[in-house]
């Protein structure tokens, strides 16, 4: 079941188990918002699937547009067409042929070659991800809590190439007076949450995504985890809460790289079986390669 760690911009590895509580009666089986209620035909995606009642997905919005043809291309060349045709909700900046015709000769043109496709991909994610410096202080956005604090290095580099802050402020990185110290603080602009005690995040994300619910909002929680803190008590309280209010706004994620501080998680205080674990407190579980960046786009 365990697969490759992923490494995140070179620092942090990870093996996601992704969740969100299933919103339905007890004894019955619930889908999770990023799946689909049908099977794609062997061979095929979401994109693959044929559905005569739901709103066209943005996928087939632009395919319609005689004005965004070259990112359609560019969406196909990238093979995120399943990744877009999944339940959203998305925050899409679509730009027309005239916008890619401003662009120097021949970028598009080499974008769209096999051999750049993760490159395109890197394009296309900062330019469907709703997160945003604008849009930071809305409070019907995604959220994230980073629980997992010891690996903040990474998410410093994404807030950076998000536009949060200057990339060379993190030549300040871990050094006296800066902000951008080893655990994640609101001191930095995109930090949703001070953490770093170790089995907190789980808990912050559940108190946001109740809070979400009882205010009528879209938007999903999210939260990244390392397996070692799933020795604290405090993960499984949340747990019981996120299922007793049946919680299908939040996305949990485990680094499931069997380390700790002191040793592998299974010596230390093992916690397999993992995935029968959190099934047992409503999750929809899901494992992924993390290796894989298709795969969680898609699985999200």
């Amino acid at each position: 079941m365990k697969k490759q760690l992923l490494q995140v911009l070179t620092i942090a590895g990870f093996i996601s188990l992704f969740g969100a509580c299933q919103n339905a009666p007890e004894g019955e089986n619930a889908q999770s918002p990023a799946e689909s209620t049908e099977q794609a035909p062997a061979g095929g995606g979401q994109s693959a699937i044929s559905d005569d009642v739901s709103q066209p997905n943005v996928v087939k919005v632009a395919i319609g547009s005689k004005d965004h043809t070259t990112l359609v291309k560019a969406v196909q060349a990238a093979e995120l067409v399943d990744a877009l045709s999944n339940n959203g909700p998305f925050t899409v900046f679509a730009p027309t042929n005239a916008a890619f015709d401003a662009l120097p000769p021949g970028t598009v043109e080499t974008l769209l070659k096999p051999e750049n496709k993760d490159k395109l991909q890197n394009v296309l994610y900062n330019h469907v991800m709703d997160i945003t410096p604008e849009n930071f202080s809305e409070v019907n956005r995604d959220h994230y809590i980073h629980s997992k604090g010891h690996a903040v290095e990474a998410l410093y580099a994404v807030l950076a190439d998000k536009g949060f802050f200057p990339w060379d402020d993190l030549e300040t990185v871990e050094k006296y007076g800066s902000h951008f110290i080893d655990h994640p603080t609101r001191d930095v602009p995109g930090i949703e949450q001070n953490t770093g005690a170790l089995g907190h995040g789980l808990a912050l994300a559940v108190g946001m995504a109740l809070a979400a619910k009882k205010d009528g909002h879209s938007n999903r929680i999210f939260t990244i985890m390392g397996d070692g803190e799933l020795a604290e008590g405090s993960i499984w309280e949340a747990s019981i809460s996120a299922a007793h209010y049946k919680l299908d706004n939040l996305v949990a994620i485990v680094d499931r790289n069997t380390l700790q501080i002191s040793g592998r998680t299974e010596d230390i205080m093992a916690t397999e079986p993992l995935e029968d674990k959190f099934k047992a407190f409503g999750y929809a579980v899901r494992n992924v390669d993390g290796n894989d960046i298709v795969a969680l786009v898609e699985l999200f």
